[in-house]
């Protein structure tokens, strides 16, 4: 167990902005807390809200018009979203979808409901990995029958729904990032401002990795490719303002980046491009319009 200072904003002397590359896409008015690249990163999905409801929309990773996926119903309160190995469907966590919360898989192209996962959990932070050639998704929640928090898992066709890991140490577990290898690396934020911690799942094995942490909400975490490096959403807690740590799992050091983004205040979720070092990250109010969505590479 790592705690982490409750002054991160140069933890080691050390800011990884100069170095890197930011895009900021204005979400038109949509207010976005979550957002997620396709595999060549070139288009963003995220989810957001406007006058006809939730809602999940795409745009160009070098801005323009923005676009509507799925608006409205079956969306109630989705959480975050991820996109699938091959690019054709998204995949939502609606925490009170269906009643109970589900998992919506949505076609791309089309914005057509296709399959609904995991009803009843709901799920939270998702992610999604390719095993034996099928994507698998990670997904915090809760137990549908006992309500324990944790960490599960289901086929993208809705089958083989299962616990990887629930009840201490999560109390609120958040975003979710996978390895390759089925490792799990999930925030969790229990409490007061800076009291966030991040979990560490391996061999259906919960424990702390660390904790004290000022994190985002939703508290979004993702990977470098080489899996060396988590990357997750946070506030500085000193002025209050968005960041985001670089915490490599070899050492525990911490770096943060802050450039382009560090005026803003709603830090929401974090996701890789499948095959590059690009991620999205999302504000819900930003510096463009009511929030903002980035693309970020870290060079």
């Amino acid at each position: 167990l790592v705690s982490a200072p409750l002054a991160l904003g140069r933890c080691g002397g050390s800011d990884a902005s100069a170095d890197s590359a930011t895009v900021a896409i204005a979400a038109n008015g949509r207010s976005p807390q979550d957002s997620a690249l396709d595999s060549a990163a070139a288009q963003v999905y995220f989810i957001g809200s406007d006058a006809r409801g939730p809602g999940v929309y795409r745009v160009a990773s070098t801005g323009g018009a923005v676009t509507d996926v799925l608006v409205g119903a079956p969306l109630v309160q989705p959480q975050s979203l991820v996109v699938s190995s091959d690019d054709k469907t998204i995949f939502v966590a609606d925490a009170q979808g269906g009643g109970g919360g589900a998992i919506f898989a949505i076609a791309g192209s089309s914005g057509a409901v296709t399959r609904t996962l995991a009803s009843g959990t709901h799920p939270r932070g998702i992610d999604v990995i390719s095993q034996g050639g099928a994507d698998q998704i990670f997904f915090t929640g809760s137990d549908s029958t006992s309500g324990m928090p944790g960490l599960f898992r289901v086929s993208a066709d809705g089958s083989g729904l299962s616990t990887v890991a629930k009840g201490s140490p999560f109390r609120d577990p958040s975003g979710v990032v996978t390895t390759r290898a089925g490792e799990a690396y999930v925030t969790d934020t229990p409490g007061a401002s800076g009291q966030g911690r991040i979990i560490h799942v391996a061999g259906g094995s919960a424990s702390e990795l660390m904790s004290n942490l000022w994190l985002g909400k939703p508290a979004g975490i993702s990977i470098t490719s080489d899996e060396s490096t988590l990357v997750v959403s946070a506030l500085n807690p000193a002025s209050a303002t968005d960041q985001v740590l670089l915490i490599n799992l070899a050492s525990r050091g911490v770096t943060t980046f802050t450039k382009d983004i560090g005026q803003n205040s709603a830090a929401g979720g974090v996701h890789r491009s499948r095959n590059s070092d690009t991620f999205s990250w999302a504000d819900l109010r930003g510096s463009v319009g009511s929030g903002t969505v980035y693309t970020i590479t870290f060079k």
